[in-house]
């Protein structure tokens, strides 16, 4: 039996393989290893696998991870899910390489991961290769739901945001400044509370001033990400996450403006790892 993971910081997706064929699916919480500590990550894994008698036939595990872009981030993965998986041969790797095997299979392009937080890569077909480095949710995560949500509130708490979507927004979230700075500040999952202001968002995707903020991020991210590969304007760029998928009219015509090719929009890699799992057996 193969078990495949993709997770982020807010949550995971587990997919059961056995024979090709889909066993179970399940859903637990992320497992960052730059903002989890080791301990909750073993306990995350522990309350999502206690009461599930076929981890025992797992045979391999596949796990792509934000925060796992080193040895030492990928080894407390690695450990965590021996516990759990004892008999188990565990491949542990980024979730940017997990993006790059869901959407690009043996084909050269540019692959962005937009969700909780943001990253990019190059894959020539053979090779991943990063261009800029994506330095996380304190100093980058352009154009992910982390940065999102920081700029709706700071418009928020300016006092820039339109009348109607003021008003909503305090009828919605009824947030004050020593809440926010307490969530942010003070409390772990900082990037987790921030882009748990996305469905606002979503909710006003049509408003001309949200669709500003939208291109406004999209185009920094497109400017300080898509833009340093010489190779841009040839290759397929490839989009996966919920930032992407919800607000895919917003980016599309972002790509468009600077004449780039929008290949495929993934909300979730799960099925599409499953699908390059049955083609690699």
């Amino acid at each position: 039996m193969i078990l495949i993971a993709d997770s982020g910081s807010t949550k995971t997706d587990w997919l059961f393989l056995k024979k090709d064929t889909e066993i179970l699916k399940l859903k637990s919480a992320g497992l960052n290893p730059v903002v989890t500590t080791a301990l909750e990550i073993d306990q995350r894994l522990s309350k999502a696998f206690e009461e599930l008698p076929i981890t025992i036939e797992v045979e391999k595990v596949h796990f792509f991870g934000s925060g796992c872009w080193n040895e030492a981030n990928c080894a407390i993965i690695s450990n965590a899910l021996k516990k759990c998986f004892p008999k188990a041969v565990i491949e542990v790797a980024s979730d940017i390489v997990g993006a790059v095997r869901a959407s690009c299979g043996d084909q050269a392009g540019i692959v962005c991961i937009l969700g909780t937080g943001s990253n990019t890569c190059l894959f020539d077909g053979k090779r991943v290769r990063n261009g800029v480095p994506s330095l996380g949710y304190i100093l980058g995560d352009e154009g992910s739901g982390m940065y999102l949500g920081k700029q709706l509130i700071k418009h928020y708490f300016y006092q820039e945001l339109p009348k109607n979507l003021y008003q909503d927004f305090r009828d919605t979230y009824q947030l004050d400044k020593a809440t926010l700075i307490q969530s942010v500040y003070k409390e772990a999952g900082a990037n987790q509370y921030l882009a748990s202001f996305v469905p606002f968002l979503a909710k006003h995707k049509q408003h001309a001033f949200i669709q500003q903020l939208l291109k406004q991020v999209f185009n920094e991210f497109i400017e300080r990400h898509i833009l340093k590969y010489p190779e841009h304007k040839i290759l397929p760029i490839h989009f996966i996450g919920s930032v992407a998928f919800h607000f895919e009219s917003v980016l599309s015509a972002c790509l468009l403006e600077k004449e780039l090719q929008l290949g495929q929009l993934i909300k979730r890699p799960i099925e599409a790892l499953h699908k390059y799992y049955k083609e690699a057996n």
